[in-house]
């Protein structure tokens, strides 16, 4: 009987774990042996199976003398991965996402028809990063793949229960959403919040965000800068919340679906003012990635003529967006907010204006105020005109039960 030398060992244990479950490998792992390769077969058969997993990767069989791969990566420990994918380019996949997406019992997603091909191409990452050294040698077959298992926004509730059982048996787990940085606009919040509750490990594995993309690449000096996700469908809704951030010393993200970019751009400019700042990226690190900066109002105009044809009759707009807006003119990245958010220089607050009476206005009849008497009580308290605030409560009721159509 011949002893098993170094590189036919590590041959046999690519070989073992190109073939065996995550769960297996996990398990024999932990109990120090398991059912791995058997160092009885003698040298030959420890060649052959190196040639096997070296073929298996595609590269020629190994040479006598030359220096041997190097050994596969552990087991993924249990718990659960929160995953960041491309938000549109392939290549933006890091070679750590590729092996937890590759190596973890069952993957998270919000669509499994549109991850599939993203695991297809994390296995052959995986595969083509062996060599150096970054990844095990050999893809899991397609059989040993982690299955999918679809979890959105309608049946997260339904599926936490089943996924932590998963995860009390000993499982990895990845969570993925369709693009980008996970939880971010994205279900999966009650998910992370119960495993980490319940004790189990949560762990995160970076990579692309559109909202970091976009504000890196926007231009506007951002420093500090305060991300809203998607806003309100509806106009008055959407201007009520920008109207809150309005003296915030501080950028701000927002994701805009492209039908209502122009819309959103419009109720940004009332709400902030016509001249703020703003870059609007469209399908980032895509083939057909778009950029335009400018002041809010002049977006709105030049949104406003593409949704109508004006540029050739091109269709609108389209696409993923994302709205970065800068900071309140006047304000420098290093202020910290001076006197505070919202103050003027000497600590002392703005005199309000229409946009502080139209946000408040819009709070109290949202809570069931009636008109009338939220125009009397906004009057005597921010000395505006009663009038016109009355004018704006009776059109914004009247556009909540149109249901504000005209604003998409």
């Amino acid at each position: 009987m011949h002893c098993l030398r170094l590189p036919a060992r590590a041959a046999c244990r690519a070989a073992w774990c190109a073939t065996t479950s995550p769960t297996a490998r996990r398990r024999a792992h932990a109990s120090g042996g398991g059912a791995r390769p058997s160092a009885s077969g003698g040298v030959s058969e420890a060649r052959a199976a190196l040639d096997a997993a070296g073929a298996s990767a595609g590269h020629a069989p190994h040479p006598a003398g030359a220096a041997p791969p190097p050994p596969p990566l552990p087991p993924l420990p249990p718990g659960l991965y929160v995953v960041a994918t491309p938000i549109g380019n392939l290549h933006d996949l890091t070679p750590r996402a590729a092996a937890v997406l590759t190596g973890a019992d069952c993957v998270l997603c919000e669509d499994t028809r549109h991850s599939g091909p993203l695991l297809a191409r994390a296995a052959a990452l995986r595969a083509a990063l062996g060599p150096a050294g970054l990844l095990p040698a050999a893809a899991p077959p397609p059989a040993a793949r982690p299955p999918l298992v679809s979890l959105h926004a309608h049946n997260e509730a339904a599926r936490t229960a089943a996924v932590l059982d998963r995860l009390g048996a000993g499982q990895a787990v990845a969570l993925i959403s369709d693009a980008g940085t996970p939880l971010l606009s994205d279900p999966g919040g009650g998910l992370v919040a119960a495993a980490a509750a319940a004790g189990h490990a949560v762990t995160p594995v970076p990579g692309p965000c559109a909202a970091v993309a976009a504000l890196s690449a926007a231009g506007l000096d951002a420093g500090d800068f305060l991300f809203l996700g998607f806003l309100p469908p509806k106009s008055a809704a959407r201007r009520a919340a920008l109207a809150r951030v309005r003296g915030v010393n501080a950028a701000v993200v927002l994701y805009v679906p492209a039908r209502s970019l122009a819309a959103t751009l419009s109720d940004a400019a009332a709400a902030l003012g016509p001249g703020r700042q703003c870059a609007v990226g469209r399908e980032l690190t895509k083939r057909h990635e778009e950029w335009w900066r400018g002041g809010l109002a002049e977006g709105a105009a030049a949104f406003k003529e593409r949704e109508g044809g004006g540029e050739g009759g091109g269709g609108g707009v389209r696409g993923e967006v994302t709205l970065v807006i800068g900071r309140p003119p006047g304000a420098s990245a290093r202020a910290g907010g001076a006197g505070g958010a919202g103050e003027d220089a000497d600590g002392s607050p703005p005199p309000p204006s229409s946009v502080d009476a139209e946000a408040a206005l819009i709070s109290l009849l949202s809570d069931g105020v009636p008109p009338t008497a939220a125009a009397k009580a906004l009057a005597k308290a921010l000395g505006v005109s009663r009038a016109g605030l009355y004018s704006a409560a009776v059109a914004w009721k009247e556009e909540q039960q149109t249901g504000g159509r005209g604003h998409q």
